[in-house]
């Protein structure tokens, strides 16, 4: 307890208490920053609010399926292009904790989830903060503000484009981070075996990022004889708890991912499009403040007066960390640098979804280096060390102008891909066909972000865009489309064919040609689904055109419709419905 304290109003006013209630309006900011602003200031809403790309409705809606079965022994069918027998494939972690969070609120799963991938950001910037603290509670102070770059252009992607479970996982493996200097906990095994367990089913490429950085921290506690022995046990039992606890999942992991994304080294520069983030993107002057915090750790670690010191610094003896375990910080930022390039050597992409957290796994380089220029300008006071961290706060939220000096929160306001008319028309076919039927999607304006489709809860058939294009630049009206079934298809459609073994549906002779994508004839469905309005008029005139002829038939009847979207109900499926003519 910091022994400066303030009298009034009966109250005692301590640089803790104070320290203790900046944290927790920092947790506020950053959430009104990252997910109000969003969301509308809205907790709930009346569609999936926000969500920007095909991949948060492949969550949403794989999310919202466990849900209604109660379980998640087998993807939702509609997920896997109409399998009932396909195990869930994917890491849980996420998925139950949005439903968990869905009936404790009341809120619809699809805030809720949305909503946890914000919160548990925001706890990966708070327990960053503790575990700097256990260094320096002034450069824990002066590392907060750049975490709020989570917020910039291009880690934001990984919220609004649906990178959930990878920051899921790097939360957990931020918690790893704290662990590691909790001297005194007991049962360290069972925390690491917990965390190990987390971050594996959270994102299995995260648990390869979080052994790479056990191995960092190993070989320095080796290379420092500092109770390596002793941690190596931890780990070790630890990792036997997360097998242990894991095994169910393992083995599908084994007989899914594996065999369909094999390790292949290769190098890659790019991201198909997506924008990565650089070093470069945090601007010159951050850059400086992190360069002077790696000189802060060398001259801790090469000044005969710290070597002389050992075992007995301040940290140490306060925190009960360890000795010599100073240079953790540094190890955390090295390790953040090794897996972000890790691009270079083979990891592909995954590099890349590990540099959204870049802001929070290079504060404490930033911190110290702020905190090294304060100290050479002998003015590190209480009042000095919140007043430059509230400036920067100031600067990296857009509260304050840098003039584009700084990089700073970049603001999304909108409703996204989905809307109200396009989400009632998917609940109305929820509600009204069976199971089997088959739906057919002409063209939508967000058709392209396809498992946007899965929220129909049947198997989504879409026409190719570019041959309804066709068909108009022809001025003709197609009834036989090239279609593509919306599918998450990346595990192969594992089954399970005994208890320890699994087949896959994908590739199997048997299963070739179960829903393949391939020419479809559009008076096979049960029911069509068409846009009427689009912000391309062409396309929605065309939609209105096929409509219209196939009404003609006195079988295909409109059965829903809204100031968007208009589906029929085919009661003849098979029989000739729409005759190929010009426009």
């Amino acid at each position: 307890m910091d022994k400066k304290e303030k009298k009034g109003f009966g109250m005692k006013l301590t640089v803790s208490n104070f320290e203790y209630a900046y944290i927790f309006l920092f947790l506020f900011l950053f959430l009104y920053l990252g997910c109000a602003n969003l969301f509308d200031n809205k907790i709930s809403h009346d569609f999936p609010y926000g969500y920007l790309a095909s991949d948060t409705f492949q969550h949403q809606t794989r999310v919202e399926g466990i849900k209604n079965e109660g379980g998640y022994n087998f993807e939702p069918f509609y997920i896997v292009k109409g399998y009932k027998d396909v195990v869930g494939y994917y890491p849980p972690i996420i998925y139950h904790a949005g439903i968990i969070f869905s009936y404790m609120s009341g809120l619809q799963t699809y805030d809720g989830l949305y909503f946890l991938v914000f919160f548990f950001a925001g706890m990966a910037s708070v327990t960053m903060y503790f575990f700097i603290r256990k260094f320096s509670r002034d450069a824990a102070l002066l590392s907060l503000p750049i975490m709020l770059l989570l917020f910039s252009q291009k880690p934001y992607i990984g919220f609004v484009w649906g990178h959930w479970p990878s920051l899921t996982a790097q939360y957990l493996l931020v918690a790893f981070f704290l662990a590691v200097t909790l001297a005194a906990i007991e049962y360290r095994w069972l925390v690491y075996g917990i965390l190990f367990t987390g971050v594996m089913l959270s994102h299995t490429s995260e648990f390869v990022f979080l052994g790479i950085f056990t191995i960092i921290y190993l070989v320095y506690l080796l290379i420092t004889k500092n109770r390596f022995i002793e941690e190596l046990k931890n780990v070790i039992y630890g990792g036997i708890l997360a097998v242990a606890v894991s095994a169910y999942y393992l083995l599908i992991f084994y007989n899914s991912w594996m065999k369909t994304q094999p390790y292949e080294f290769h190098i890659t520069t790019n991201w198909g499009g997506t924008p990565i983030l650089m070093l470069g993107d945090f601007g010159y002057f951050v850059l400086f403040f992190m360069m002077l915090g790696v000189v802060y750790f060398a001259v801790m670690t090469y000044s005969k007066k710290n070597e002389k010191k050992a075992g007995k610094n301040k940290i140490e003896k306060e925190e009960n960390i360890g000795k010599n375990l100073h240079l953790i910080p540094l190890l955390v930022s090295a390790f953040a640098l090794i897996v972000g390039y890790a691009n270079y050597f083979g990891f592909d992409f995954r590099a890349y979804q590990s540099r959204f957290f870049w802001p929070i796994y290079l504060s404490a380089l930033f911190g110290f280096g702020i905190l090294i220029a304060i100290d050479l300008l002998k003015v590190r006071k209480k009042s000095v060390i919140f007043g430059v961290s509230i400036a920067a706060i100031l600067l990296f939220s857009g509260f304050v102008s840098s003039g584009g000096a700084l990089p700073a929160y970049s603001k999304i306001n909108s409703p996204g891909l989905m809307n109200l008319n396009e989400w009632q028309s998917f609940k109305w076919i929820q509600d009204n066909t069976n199971s089997e039927d088959k739906i057919f999607f002409l063209y939508g304006d967000v058709y392209n972000q396809d498992a946007i489709l899965r929220n129909a809860e049947r198997v989504p058939f879409l026409a190719f865009e570019t041959d309804i294009i066709d068909a108009i630049q022809n001025r003709t009206v197609k009834r036989y489309y090239n279609t593509e079934i919306s599918t998450d298809s990346g595990a192969g459609f594992p089954y399970r064919k005994s208890a320890f073994i699994l087949g896959m549906h994908s590739g199997e002779k048997s299963n070739e040609n179960f829903n393949a994508p391939g020419v479809y004839d559009i008076c096979s469905f049960d029911y069509v689904v068409f846009d009427k309005a689009s912000v391309q008029p062409v396309l929605a005139q065309y939609n209105i055109i096929v409509a219209n002829d196939m009404i003609k038939t006195g079988w295909i009847k409109p059965v829903y419709q809204n100031d968007l979207a208009v589906i029929l109900k085919n009661e003849k499926p098979g029989v000739d419905c729409l005759e190929e003519r010009s426009i």
